[in-house]
């Protein structure tokens, strides 16, 4: 939802296992030509409680990047990749150019191999208008977001971190704002030029696998694979640099 002074609103219920709600908003905020806000609420009774606020700087130069800084370091870390609504029947991608990563050599693994994702991507289909966006890794931690936009005006988002943990490195996904997922780290590509990894977590439903890698003509890739119904499942992005407004 916009509002009249051209905030973007997005709220969501979340459906907790006891059967309690809680009910959760992103407020978009532009602030001048290079900056926007992204702040973070919960209703607590009749009002809206702020939780956390992220500033995010437009990069000044190539290599110049200005990582979003949370304005509460109280607050408990966020971090987007939704299952599709209709995921189409495939076979699971081949192991082609990769190497499987140890737990000695993942906990070895620096998170800056994987600057490559950073930057705002942007995948337009029939309908639909799909983008992500990485910020530069930091204090062992890259933080991400992604935003599905239907023509019907129906929109997801999801929070998106990839981080450090005591066994190595991990991509948490958080659709809609639920709690996190975790997909530990299994590959990366085998060769320099050959920017790929691949997140694994076998015990979830569905996607147990995600992939990320970059093509020749530079734009970002991605791929979730798994089982439903113990048939193979898939679905693909192609993002190609976002243009500056």
């Amino acid at each position: 939802m916009r509002t009249d002074d051209g905030k973007l609103l997005h709220d969501n219920t979340l459906t907790r296992a006891n059967g309690s709600t809680d009910r959760q908003r992103a407020e978009f905020i532009r602030d001048g030509d290079d900056t926007f806000l992204l702040k973070a609420s919960v209703l607590n009774g009749e009002q809206w409680e702020e939780v956390v606020t992220f500033t995010y700087k437009r990069r000044l130069a190539p290599g110049d990047r200005v990582a979003a800084s949370p304005s509460n370091a109280n607050a408990p870390p966020t971090h987007p990749s939704s299952p599709p609504a209709a995921p189409k029947t495939d076979s699971l991608a081949k192991k082609s150019d990769s190497t499987t990563i140890t737990d000695e050599k993942a906990n070895a693994r620096k998170l800056d191999d994987l600057s490559w994702l950073v930057g705002s991507w942007l995948e337009r289909k029939t309908g639909v208008e799909t983008e992500e966006h990485w910020i530069a890794p930091k204090g062992d931690v890259m933080l991400g977001m992604n935003r599905t936009v239907r023509e019907s005006g129906r929109t997801s988002f999801e929070f998106l971190r990839i981080a450090r943990t005591p066994t190595g490195i991990s991509y948490f996904a958080s659709p809609g704002g639920r709690p996190a997922t975790e997909f530990k780290l299994i590959e990366t590509a085998e060769k320099e030029s050959q920017k790929k990894v691949i997140f694994e977590n076998r015990e979830h439903d569905f996607p147990q696998r995600i992939i990320y890698w970059r093509d020749d003509d530079g734009s970002l890739r991605a791929r979730i694979e798994g089982t439903i119904g113990g048939q193979s499942r898939s679905q693909e992005w192609q993002w190609q640099p976002m243009p500056r407004n």
